[in-house]
């Protein structure tokens, strides 16, 4: 199973962008209240990182690079993420 960590507001749950790494879930946070924190509207603990939220969503775009990748290359298979929706 692929790894997932997402970075969701602690409030509602909202998911804010999905990672495949905890590091790159960090360095996303960083980056949200460094903004907040220029925008003026930085809360303490905002943001939360949790691992392992809808991977099978993350594991099938990943898939999907590929087979747009094979596709670039002349061959068939996956399916088109770009018209792919998710709602969390």
């Amino acid at each position: 199973m692929v790894q997932v960590v997402t970075v969701r507001d602690r409030e509602a749950g909202n998911v804010i962008e999905c990672f495949d790494s905890v590091s790159a879930a960090a360095e996303a946070v960083r980056s949200y209240e460094d903004c907040d924190k220029k925008d003026g509207i930085f809360v303490e603990g905002f943001y939360e990182i949790v691992k392992n939220e809808h991977a099978a969503a993350l594991g099938a775009i990943k898939s999907d690079k590929k087979a747009s990748a094979a596709r670039k290359n002349g061959k068939k298979g996956g399916f088109d993420s770009s018209r792919l929706c998710l709602v969390f």
